[in-house]
């Protein structure tokens, strides 16, 4: 069985939450991480200058996405 981290976030993934989320341990672990990105849904900041785009991001952008997923 699959283990997986979701890490649901109010801003897009930059590399300090990367970093300070410890993304690639979880990763060398052998975790599935998703990082849900609910900026639209909370109508926060949707693009930061660090950005990061990657595989792990989904960008969910109203509740009956988050509430399917």
């Amino acid at each position: 069985m699959n283990r997986r981290i979701i890490i649901v976030s109010h801003e897009p993934l930059t590399k300090r939450n990367y970093s300070v989320l410890n993304i690639d341990g979880y990763i060398q672990r052998g975790l599935i991480v998703e990082y849900w990105d609910i900026t639209k849904i909370l109508s926060g900041i949707e693009y930061l200058p660090d950005t990061i785009q990657t595989d792990i991001v989904k960008r969910i952008a109203n509740i009956n996405r988050f509430n399917e997923e």
